[in-house]
């Protein structure tokens, strides 16, 4: 799956309409880099938790740092349930 793809659509729901986007183009970028305020991050990270079937204590323990981090975190501590992002991401809608 690309995760990339996956973090931006996740980052587009969790984001008012009213705000510009600002995508991730690769693993190596960092969150703080996206434009996402502080509620944008909680509510992307709790999809992420969702898709990856997270435990809610373990999902607050999501490192804010870049995408490859955090999806490193996700795969050590849980399992993606869909075969690709937009799968995933019709789920979560």
């Amino acid at each position: 799956m690309d995760f990339v793809e996956l973090f931006n659509g996740l980052a587009k729901l969790a984001k008012p309409l009213h705000k510009p986007e600002n995508d991730a183009t690769s693993l190596d970028q960092d969150v703080k880099e996206l434009g996402l305020d502080s509620l944008d991050v909680v509510l992307t990270f709790m999809y992420l938790a969702d898709v990856y079937g997270l435990d809610e204590e373990i999902s607050k323990k999501i490192p804010p740092s870049t995408l490859e981090e955090i999806k490193a975190f996700c795969e050590e501590n849980g399992r993606c349930q869909y075969e690709s992002a937009k799968k995933a991401l019709e789920a979560v809608k």
